[in-house]
């Protein structure tokens, strides 16, 4: 119940995280952009170092911004209507209860009696 209200939430909003994902995939671009043409003109080992992990951080932030847009446009378009179309049929799938049957253990030795045990 409570992922079927987030998925339409996220369907009712979708256009307002359409843009703030934008927002963050174009920061995250310039970001991308600048640590590049600052790797492209540092001199030292060290400044490119820091410049090489920048741009992995801009790199990784802007696939982020990617998948997080697929997975709104995935909801909106297709999860949420599909589960306004058929909200009965998702409903009442149950889990039929199926019995755990185990084959009993033979005994490895034979048990002793309690007055022979020394």
């Amino acid at each position: 119940m409570f992922i079927t209200s987030l998925i339409f939430f996220i369907e009712q909003i979708s256009t307002g995280l359409y843009i703030l994902l934008g927002l963050g995939a174009l920061l995250a671009f310039r970001s991308l952009r600048r640590a590049q043409q600052e790797l492209d003109a540092a001199l030292f080992e060290l400044e490119r170092e820091i410049l090489l992990a920048r741009r992995a951080r801009a790199i990784n932030a802007l696939g982020g911004f990617v998948l997080s847009f697929l997975a709104v446009l995935a909801i909106s378009t297709v999860v949420a209507p599909e589960l306004r179309a058929h909200p009965l049929r998702i409903a009442q799938r149950q889990v039929e209860e199926v019995p755990f049957v185990t084959a009993r253990p033979t005994p490895t030795i034979t048990p002793l009696a309690a007055d022979t045990i020394v």
